[in-house]
Protein backbone atom coordinates (compact mmCIF):
# COMPACT_ATOMS: atom_id res chain seq x y z
CA UNK A 1 0.00 0.00 0.00
CA UNK A 2 1.84 3.46 -0.96
CA UNK A 3 2.30 5.97 2.08
CA UNK A 4 0.86 9.43 1.86
CA UNK A 5 3.30 12.02 1.46
CA UNK A 6 2.96 13.27 5.05
CA UNK A 7 2.56 11.31 7.88
CA UNK A 8 -0.30 12.63 10.39
CA UNK A 9 0.96 10.61 13.85
CA UNK A 10 3.48 8.64 15.22
CA UNK A 11 3.17 5.75 18.21
CA UNK A 12 6.04 4.98 20.42
CA UNK A 13 6.52 2.25 22.44
CA UNK A 14 7.43 3.31 25.99
CA UNK A 15 9.76 1.10 28.07
CA UNK A 16 13.14 0.67 26.08
CA UNK A 17 12.04 3.17 24.00
CA UNK A 18 11.32 6.50 25.86
CA UNK A 19 12.10 5.19 29.39
CA UNK A 20 14.66 3.27 31.05
CA UNK A 21 15.55 1.73 34.03
CA UNK A 22 17.67 2.88 36.70
CA UNK A 23 19.32 0.08 37.24
CA UNK A 24 18.72 -4.02 36.27
CA UNK A 25 16.22 -5.88 37.04
CA UNK A 26 18.79 -8.43 39.01
CA UNK A 27 19.67 -5.47 41.17
CA UNK A 28 16.67 -4.28 42.11
CA UNK A 29 15.36 -7.89 43.06
CA UNK A 30 18.35 -8.66 44.87
CA UNK A 31 18.44 -5.80 47.21
CA UNK A 32 14.67 -6.23 47.53
CA UNK A 33 15.21 -9.77 48.75
CA UNK A 34 18.00 -9.21 50.89
CA UNK A 35 15.53 -6.56 52.55
CA UNK A 36 13.27 -9.59 53.09
CA UNK A 37 16.20 -12.19 54.39
CA UNK A 38 16.65 -13.94 50.86
CA UNK A 39 20.27 -13.36 49.27
CA UNK A 40 20.98 -13.99 45.56
CA UNK A 41 23.35 -13.18 43.22
CA UNK A 42 22.45 -10.47 40.81
CA UNK A 43 23.26 -11.62 37.76
CA UNK A 44 21.58 -14.89 38.71
CA UNK A 45 18.73 -13.49 39.10
CA UNK A 46 18.40 -11.13 36.12
CA UNK A 47 19.66 -14.05 34.09
CA UNK A 48 16.53 -15.87 35.36
CA UNK A 49 14.15 -12.98 35.04
CA UNK A 50 15.28 -12.61 31.39
CA UNK A 51 14.82 -16.22 30.37
CA UNK A 52 10.91 -16.15 32.21
CA UNK A 53 10.31 -12.91 30.72
CA UNK A 54 10.49 -14.01 27.14
CA UNK A 55 9.14 -17.33 27.73
CA UNK A 56 5.84 -15.62 29.62
CA UNK A 57 2.70 -15.02 27.44
CA UNK A 58 0.91 -12.12 28.24
CA UNK A 59 -1.79 -11.83 30.45
CA UNK A 60 -5.17 -12.64 29.61
CA UNK A 61 -6.71 -8.78 29.89
CA UNK A 62 -9.20 -9.31 26.79
CA UNK A 63 -11.16 -12.33 28.88
CA UNK A 64 -11.26 -10.23 31.81
CA UNK A 65 -13.48 -7.40 33.39
CA UNK A 66 -11.64 -3.74 33.23
CA UNK A 67 -11.31 -4.27 37.67
CA UNK A 68 -9.86 -7.63 37.21
CA UNK A 69 -7.05 -6.46 35.27
CA UNK A 70 -4.67 -5.23 38.02
CA UNK A 71 -5.52 -8.62 40.00
CA UNK A 72 -3.68 -10.75 36.59
CA UNK A 73 -0.86 -7.98 36.00
CA UNK A 74 0.30 -8.52 39.83
CA UNK A 75 0.02 -12.29 39.68
CA UNK A 76 1.38 -12.38 35.97
CA UNK A 77 5.06 -10.50 37.82
CA UNK A 78 4.65 -12.36 40.67
CA UNK A 79 5.21 -15.31 39.00
CA UNK A 80 8.32 -13.60 36.70
CA UNK A 81 9.27 -12.60 40.55
CA UNK A 82 9.14 -16.32 41.62
CA UNK A 83 11.76 -17.22 38.44
CA UNK A 84 14.06 -14.60 39.28
CA UNK A 85 14.56 -15.24 42.48
CA UNK A 86 14.03 -19.14 42.03
CA UNK A 87 11.37 -18.93 45.50
CA UNK A 88 8.17 -21.77 44.48
CA UNK A 89 5.01 -20.28 45.00
CA UNK A 90 2.81 -19.75 47.18
CA UNK A 91 5.23 -18.16 49.75
CA UNK A 92 4.58 -15.52 52.49
CA UNK A 93 8.25 -14.01 51.64
CA UNK A 94 7.76 -14.21 48.22
CA UNK A 95 4.15 -12.18 48.47
CA UNK A 96 5.95 -9.48 50.23
CA UNK A 97 9.19 -9.54 48.29
CA UNK A 98 6.54 -9.34 44.35
CA UNK A 99 4.46 -6.59 46.81
CA UNK A 100 7.90 -4.40 47.30
CA UNK A 101 8.95 -5.25 43.63
CA UNK A 102 5.29 -3.92 42.51
CA UNK A 103 5.28 -0.29 44.66
CA UNK A 104 9.06 -0.35 43.71
CA UNK A 105 7.87 0.07 40.19
CA UNK A 106 5.57 2.28 40.01
CA UNK A 107 7.81 5.07 41.23
CA UNK A 108 9.12 7.61 38.97
CA UNK A 109 12.65 7.22 40.51
CA UNK A 110 12.91 3.79 39.05
CA UNK A 111 12.93 5.06 35.59
CA UNK A 112 15.10 7.63 33.56
CA UNK A 113 13.45 9.58 30.41
CA UNK A 114 16.50 8.41 27.93
CA UNK A 115 17.90 12.01 26.81
CA UNK A 116 16.90 12.45 23.70
CA UNK A 117 13.46 12.06 23.94
CA UNK A 118 11.85 15.46 25.27
CA UNK A 119 13.70 16.91 22.40
CA UNK A 120 12.61 14.51 19.62
CA UNK A 121 9.49 14.59 20.66
CA UNK A 122 9.16 18.30 20.59
CA UNK A 123 10.57 18.46 16.93
CA UNK A 124 7.80 15.75 15.96
CA UNK A 125 5.14 18.00 17.59
CA UNK A 126 6.51 21.35 15.98
CA UNK A 127 5.85 19.54 12.76
CA UNK A 128 2.38 18.93 13.86
CA UNK A 129 2.35 15.25 14.47
CA UNK A 130 -0.16 13.63 16.48
CA UNK A 131 1.34 11.52 19.64
CA UNK A 132 0.30 8.39 21.40
CA UNK A 133 2.68 6.15 23.90
CA UNK A 134 2.06 2.35 22.95
CA UNK A 135 2.80 -0.01 26.07
CA UNK A 136 1.92 -3.22 27.15
CA UNK A 137 2.71 -1.64 30.70
CA UNK A 138 0.54 -1.82 33.41
CA UNK A 139 -1.70 1.09 34.87
CA UNK A 140 1.28 1.72 36.98
CA UNK A 141 3.09 3.13 34.32
CA UNK A 142 0.64 6.05 33.73
CA UNK A 143 2.01 8.16 36.73
CA UNK A 144 5.47 7.24 36.05
CA UNK A 145 3.92 9.23 32.59
CA UNK A 146 2.80 11.94 34.02
CA UNK A 147 5.70 12.67 36.94
CA UNK A 148 8.05 12.45 34.14
CA UNK A 149 6.30 14.72 31.91
CA UNK A 150 5.98 12.23 28.96
CA UNK A 151 2.27 12.29 29.58
CA UNK A 152 2.36 15.61 28.78
CA UNK A 153 4.50 15.53 25.63
CA UNK A 154 2.03 13.22 23.64
CA UNK A 155 -2.11 13.67 22.57
CA UNK A 156 -2.90 10.06 24.28
CA UNK A 157 -1.55 6.93 26.47
CA UNK A 158 -2.77 3.63 25.24
CA UNK A 159 -1.74 1.17 27.98
CA UNK A 160 -2.75 -2.74 27.55
CA UNK A 161 -4.33 -2.57 30.80
CA UNK A 162 -6.85 -0.06 29.84
CA UNK A 163 -8.03 -1.23 26.71
CA UNK A 164 -7.67 -4.78 27.75
CA UNK A 165 -4.83 -5.90 24.44
CA UNK A 166 -1.51 -6.56 24.43
CA UNK A 167 0.47 -5.99 21.70
CA UNK A 168 1.67 -7.89 19.03
CA UNK A 169 -2.46 -8.08 19.29
CA UNK A 170 -3.19 -5.37 16.57
CA UNK A 171 -6.61 -3.69 18.14
CA UNK A 172 -4.28 -1.98 20.51
CA UNK A 173 -2.95 0.02 17.65
CA UNK A 174 -6.41 0.29 16.37
CA UNK A 175 -7.30 1.97 20.16
CA UNK A 176 -4.39 4.36 19.41
CA UNK A 177 -5.46 5.31 15.82
CA UNK A 178 -9.07 6.00 16.98
CA UNK A 179 -7.96 8.60 19.48
CA UNK A 180 -5.49 9.93 17.87
CA UNK A 181 -7.77 10.25 14.87
CA UNK A 182 -5.59 9.16 12.45
CA UNK A 183 -5.35 5.84 9.59
CA UNK A 184 -2.98 3.28 10.31
CA UNK A 185 -1.73 4.18 6.44
CA UNK A 186 -0.24 7.47 7.77
CA UNK A 187 0.91 6.67 10.90
CA UNK A 188 4.20 5.12 11.95
CA UNK A 189 5.02 3.10 14.94
CA UNK A 190 8.55 3.17 16.82
CA UNK A 191 9.22 0.45 19.35
CA UNK A 192 12.38 -1.90 20.36
CA UNK A 193 10.56 -5.19 20.41
CA UNK A 194 10.49 -6.98 16.62
CA UNK A 195 7.99 -9.58 18.73
CA UNK A 196 5.85 -6.89 19.75
CA UNK A 197 5.89 -3.51 18.09
CA UNK A 198 7.33 -4.09 14.46
CA UNK A 199 5.02 -7.77 14.46
CA UNK A 200 2.02 -6.13 16.16
CA UNK A 201 2.57 -2.32 14.15
CA UNK A 202 2.91 -4.46 10.98
CA UNK A 203 -0.26 -6.82 11.36
CA UNK A 204 -2.45 -3.13 11.83
CA UNK A 205 -1.08 -1.66 8.85
CA UNK A 206 1.18 0.69 10.11
CA UNK A 207 4.55 2.03 9.00
CA UNK A 208 7.30 0.55 11.47
CA UNK A 209 10.50 2.02 12.54
CA UNK A 210 12.60 -0.60 15.17
CA UNK A 211 14.57 1.04 17.79
CA UNK A 212 17.71 -0.80 18.14
CA UNK A 213 19.17 0.62 21.41
CA UNK A 214 21.74 -2.26 21.74
CA UNK A 215 23.45 -1.76 18.44
CA UNK A 216 25.98 -3.22 17.18
CA UNK A 217 23.50 -6.20 16.29
CA UNK A 218 23.48 -9.03 14.24
CA UNK A 219 19.44 -9.68 14.47
CA UNK A 220 17.94 -9.73 11.16
CA UNK A 221 14.84 -7.60 10.59
CA UNK A 222 12.72 -7.56 7.60
CA UNK A 223 13.54 -5.11 4.83
CA UNK A 224 10.91 -2.83 4.67
CA UNK A 225 11.40 -1.95 8.64
CA UNK A 226 14.29 0.89 9.08
CA UNK A 227 16.25 0.56 11.94
CA UNK A 228 17.70 3.22 13.98
CA UNK A 229 20.06 2.87 16.57
CA UNK A 230 18.84 6.29 18.96
CA UNK A 231 15.27 8.01 18.86
CA UNK A 232 17.22 10.95 17.58
CA UNK A 233 17.44 9.92 14.17
CA UNK A 234 13.56 9.69 13.69
CA UNK A 235 12.63 13.46 12.75
CA UNK A 236 14.67 12.94 9.65
CA UNK A 237 13.64 9.40 9.04
CA UNK A 238 10.05 10.19 8.07
CA UNK A 239 10.97 13.18 5.94
CA UNK A 240 12.12 9.97 3.65
CA UNK A 241 10.23 7.00 5.18
CA UNK A 242 7.76 7.02 2.08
Amino acid sequence: MPRPARWTAVTLDAVGTLLALREPVGTTYARIAAAHGIHVEPRAVEQRFRRAFAAARPPALATAAREARETLERQWWSQLVSAALDIPAPSAVLDAIAAACWSHYAEPSAWAVYPEVSRVLARLRDRGLRLAIVSNADRRLAQVLTATGLAAAVDTVVLSSRVGATKPDPAIFRVALAELRATARDTVHVGDSLDTDVAGAGAAGLAVVWLDRRAPSSTTVPRDVPRITSLSALPDLLEVLR
